[in-house]
């Protein structure tokens, strides 16, 4: 199995690279906007994120955070693992997956907990929100709604999933890093988000020369988003009501994009990905329903979007749906004893 999907990989990067040869001038051009969408944007907006965040990390791994203990419970998080919460929600992609991988391997986690947590502890962060999205909104309390929306369909999807009994766990706390430190892995960090930008957006140019430009402008756009959130959320401009970019920007936020998701399977190595799919699913239909019932509420009636009635009961019976497949059909890591991977 493991050869045959060595062999498929290398079939796809072989035909991707015909393509390219084929047709150079549009992944010349298209590289060419995600050098530009970098310098011009992402590194401006999240670099100093990046920095202080990283020291933010390691001053909250492994605290004991009594607060969040309630929350905990309601999302059957292993306790003593709270910090791994609070850090998927202001680290941002793919950082929750990454330190969810390291507790794991470190022996702190359950594979069956780790896989479970994946699913809603590793979200977009405050330095992508307020640095990327304020721009597009004429108040940044609408950027604050954003996130509380992401934020509570994070936790919301927490209490759906499937799960064992509640562990305890004991993560040790970080040492802390220095601004210096902090540097160094705000460089990496910005480095490995750029260039996974500019990868996915010359997937876009190649979608745009082919199909794309048959669709509407918002469906363009929200395919972007799909395909890489950077992308995808930059273009909003070209929206002109707040109440759809409103919209568009919280499934974009929650759903991650392939490119992030991409990006958590690189850190999840020996893992696997788990819930992690399954939950962004879950997390972006909460999302959804969310931003559309409160955008009426923070922008005008000639800025608002209002959904027909078979909209929102679609939308519900998606949720309905999807959550009682989510517990008939439990992974058998879930069932089984827990088992702790203490080889490391």
């Amino acid at each position: 199995m493991k050869k045959r999907s060595t062999f498929i990989r290398g079939i796809a990067a072989a035909c991707a690279m015909l393509v390219i040869i084929f047709d150079t001038r549009t992944a010349i051009v298209s590289a060419r906007e995600g050098v530009l969408l970098c310098f011009q944007t992402l590194i401006p907006s999240l670099f100093p994120f990046f920095v202080l965040s990283s020291v933010i990390n390691s001053s909250l791994l492994g605290q004991n955070f009594r607060l969040l203990q309630p929350v905990g419970q309601i999302c059957k998080i292993p306790k003593g693992s709270e910090s791994l919460l609070i850090l998927g929600l202001l680290a941002g992609y793919p950082i929750g997956a990454q330190l969810i991988t390291q507790a794991y391997k470190a022996g702190k986690l359950s594979q069956s907990s780790a896989l479970r947590m994946l699913g809603f502890c590793n979200n977009a962060g405050p330095a992508f929100l307020f640095g990327i999205l304020s721009p597009l909104f004429s108040s940044v309390k609408t950027v604050w709604v954003l996130w509380g929306i992401h934020i509570f369909s994070a936790l919301v999807t927490g209490c759906v999933l499937p799960s064992s009994e509640i562990e305890t766990t004991h993560i040790t706390p970080s040492v802390g890093i220095s601004f210096p430190e902090s540097l160094q892995k705000a460089i990496k960090a910005t480095a490995g988000v750029c260039g996974w930008v500019i990868l996915f957006r010359v997937v876009l140019g190649f979608c745009n020369c082919w199909f794309l430009w048959l669709f509407p402008a918002s469906v363009q756009i929200l395919f972007s988003g799909i395909l890489e959130m950077s992308n995808g959320c930059v273009l909003l401009n070209n929206i002109t009501g707040e109440g759809e970019r409103f919209i568009l920007a919280g499934i974009m936020l929650a759903f991650g994009g392939l490119c992030v998701g991409m990006q958590t399977i690189s850190v999840t190595e020996g893992l696997g990905t788990g819930w992690y799919f399954p939950g962004k699913v879950l997390q972006t239909a909460f999302a959804l329903l969310l931003s559309i019932i409160v955008q009426p509420v923070l922008f005008r009636r000639t800025e608002a979007v209002i959904p027909p009635l078979h909209v929102f009961v679609g939308l519900l019976f998606f949720l309905l749906l999807f959550m009682f497949l989510l517990r008939r059909k439990k992974v058998v890591a879930f069932q089984e004893r827990i088992l702790y991977n203490t080889g490391n």
